[in-house]
Parts: structure tokens; C-alpha cells; sequence
């Protein structure tokens, strides 16, 4: 990811750029990867999610909701949902599919920075400005610690 909006999909064996996504127009602060590895999730400035196929340079889906910048994301480990986190304070759990936000997760009092699932995915644990780690219940939503 850059700030120039470009994202860049590298071979380590060859040394090379194999595809470059260019459809975010604003810097991209993280990138990460479903356990397959043929989809990734970009987080951008413009308050969105994108979903990519490694196989297409347009975005599969667009995810769209946060208030401020995304700064974080991971796929869930049944690659259904993503959960984000932003500068807005709050976290999100996506539907893939349909790139609807199935749930807002609010416990920060500032920006949240990274984001982190649980395995069995039931978990998922927050880092934020605030210098709170939080532990979520992700089928709830709830903070557990």
C-alpha cells in the first residue's frame, strides 16, 4: 500500500510488481489478505473498504460507511466478513457478499489503529489511540474486556 493510492502486488521469487490496483484516488494505509489469497481487502483515506481479486484490477466490492480514514482490516477466518478499524473510533464487521455492514462495534474513545481476529473467530481484540487494547465479542459486538 501507498500513499500515492496504488497498491502493488509483488512476486518474491522474481523480483517483481505482478499487478498494481490503482482505484483508490486517496493514500491506502494497510492491506491484508483472505486465507486463500486470491482476494485482499485494501483500507484508505476516503473512509472505504475494497475488496480485490488478484486476477482483476477493479474492485470487487466497495465497502463504504466509515466516518475517517480505515486504517486497519482483516478478513474473518471463514472469509464471509472483514472487520475494520478507523480513525472514527469504531470498528465494522462487513458482509463480503453484499459489502453491507452487518454490525458497528463502539468502545474507543479515539482512533482505532489495528485490528486482529481470533482463530475460531470468535474473538477479536482492538488497538486504539485512546491506549486501550479492547477484546470483542465479535457475534455480539460487545466488549468482553
Amino acid at each position: 500500500s501507498s500513499q500515492d493510492g496504488c497498491v502493488r502486488l509483488w512476486s518474491w521469487h522474481r523480483a517483481s510488481c505482478l499487478a498494481s490496483f490503482r482505484n483508490h484516488g486517496y493514500p491506502v494505509w494497510n492491506v491484508s489478505f483472505a486465507s486463500h489469497g486470491s482476494q485482499l481487502l485494501t483500507c484508505c483515506y476516503d473512509g472505504a473498504l475494497r475488496l480485490f481479486h488478484t486476477e482483476r484490477r477493479a474492485p470487487l466490492r466497495v465497502m463504504a460507511g466509515h466516518l475517517a480514514d480505515v486504517c486497519a482490516a482483516r478478513f474473518h477466518p471463514n472469509d464471509a466478513y472483514a472487520l475494520s478499524a478507523s480513525q472514527d473510533g469504531t470498528l465494522r464487521l462487513w458482509d463480503i457478499c453484499t459489502a453491507g455492514c452487518v454490525r458497528l462495534m463502539r468502545g474507543h474513545t479515539n482512533a482505532v489503529r489495528d485490528v486482529a481476529i481470533h482463530p475460531d473467530g470468535s474473538y477479536a481484540a482492538s488497538a486504539g489511540e485512546d491506549g486501550m487494547v479492547l477484546l470483542w465479542h465479535v457475534a455480539s459486538g460487545r466488549v468482553v474486556q
